[in-house]
């Protein structure tokens, strides 16, 4: 909406990690334990999760908008006391339940996962599938 209208977009710089996991890796290490009997509790997490800056810019740089956002180098809860735009706001509102995700720092007992499988080519694919449903042109 901001890009349609000639306007740029603040939004914070994301500190932390995306601790992201594809699907298909964690249900490999899933079907792995149960057909080898190992009944047990499985920790799936990324060993070595992206930083959430690099998520983004690589989201940014896909849909070519990174020309259209300005990432501010405040708080993402300073940023929610400015005088946001309605998209800002928008944005804001629907992310801030998840922001604790990217901005804290928290450590998971060993996973079961061997590697990080979020890379460039990674995104590139499930940003590709995403752009390709249509979803995004329902708001």
């Amino acid at each position: 909406s901001s890009k349609k209208k000639g306007k740029k977009f603040r939004f914070p710089k994301l500190p932390g990690k995306s601790n992201l996991v594809p699907v298909d890796q964690a249900a490999y290490y899933i079907v792995n334990e149960v057909q080898n009997l190992r009944l047990r509790t499985l920790y799936i997490t990324n060993p070595n999760p992206p930083e959430a800056s690099w998520v983004l810019k690589e989201t940014l740089d896909f849909f070519n908008l990174d020309e259209t956002i300005e990432l501010l180098e405040l708080s993402f809860e300073k940023f929610g006391k400015l005088n946001l735009t309605p998209e800002e706001k928008s944005l804001y509102e629907f992310i801030k339940y998840y922001y604790p995700y990217w901005s804290i720092t928290y450590d998971f007992p060993p996973s079961v996962c061997q590697e990080n499988l979020i890379n460039h080519d990674y995104l590139f694919k499930t940003l590709t599938f995403l752009k390709s449903s249509n979803f995004l042109n329902h708001g």
